[in-house]
């Protein structure tokens, strides 16, 4: 399968409905002179550690720590229990999400 700038845009879209506006789409991306990376979601100021919660499929702990801090402990836990916090990012169809850095993913055929 190969990967369009339409599903690209998805992953980005899903992205700014997680942690809002920010982060950039960037084709044919060399960061490092690493070779290219065909198409990338790079997002260097954005929330700690974005980029490994959206592949990986983890809870984002930043938000359930700002949840906690402004709804209390117990009902930041049970938003966390409900999936409230689970970045779903990682389960974009036909398509592997690889964190090149923290603050970067690189998107590939599955």
């Amino acid at each position: 399968m190969k990967i369009t700038r339409k599903t690209v845009e998805k992953v980005l879209n899903d992205i700014v409905k997680i942690y809002g506006e920010g982060a950039r789409i960037i084709e044919n991306w060399d960061w490092l002179e690493s070779g290219p990376t065909r198409w990338a979601i790079v997002w260097d100021d954005g929330p700690f550690e974005w980029a490994y919660n959206c592949t990986s499929g983890a809870d984002d702990l930043e938000a359930y720590g700002a949840a906690e801090e402004y709804l209390g402990r117990d009902a930041a836990q049970a938003m966390l229990r409900e999936g409230k916090f689970r970045c779903r990012i990682a389960d974009t169809p036909g398509v592997f999400l690889e964190p090149v850095t923290f603050w970067a993913i690189g998107l590939y055929p599955a």
